[in-house]
């Protein structure tokens, strides 16, 4: 569960106004929820956890957001992609070029409240993730083990092998093939390559 007043202080330190800030506070402090079960509704509960799906403003997402950056803050370890801007598309000749070429550094991608750490080698993964527990933890927030995935696709015609990734000394599931659930919980999931 996020403590209520840090995700309003990551919200006042990205610039909100306080009017808008104070708007949202209101929208999400004290929120009830029902759920509906064979046509009869339960007893209203306070929501405290979790992103509020459907929630037009989440801000919930910005402390994410917030946590992710002081996470890769200060690391090279990544994906380096080399990319123009001008030109066709899939000209991949001139990506060789010596000049108009950049390089960007991805290290991760997110899907609202789900993120996808990517790098080239299993140590340069550990230690991303090592970073992301972190900076969770500094952030109150937990990682779900049980939700936490890896992919490992290796360079074509090199040899498959397991690759082990931890979260403090839990092994984490690794896989051949994400599949987004439609029903179930989303999972979590971090890819090496």
């Amino acid at each position: 569960m996020i403590e209520g007043s840090a995700l309003w202080c990551v919200l006042r330190k990205r610039g909100i106004p306080p009017k808008i800030t104070n708007i949202i506070i209101s929208l999400h402090e004290g929120m009830l929820g029902t759920v509906k079960i064979n046509g009869e509704r339960t007893e209203s509960f306070e929501m405290t956890t979790r992103v509020k799906q459907g929630c037009v403003i989440a801000p919930t997402l910005l402390y994410f957001d917030a946590m992710l950056k002081e996470a890769i803050s200060n690391c090279t370890k990544g994906i380096y992609i080399r990319f123009r801007t001008d030109g066709s598309l899939f000209n991949l000749a001139r990506l060789r070029a010596q000049t108009k070429t950049s390089m960007d550094l991805v290290q991760e991608l997110l899907y609202a409240d789900d993120c996808g750490i990517f790098a080239h080698s299993e140590d340069d993964l550990q230690l991303l993730m090592n970073n992301f527990v972190r900076a969770s933890k500094s952030f109150g927030l937990t990682i779900s083990i049980q939700k936490t995935e890896v992919l490992y696709q290796p360079v074509p015609g090199t040899i498959y092998f397991k690759p082990q990734i931890t979260v403090e000394d839990a092994a984490l599931k690794v896989t051949k093939c994400f599949h987004l659930p439609r029903q179930q919980n989303r999972k979590r999931w971090t890819t090496g390559r």
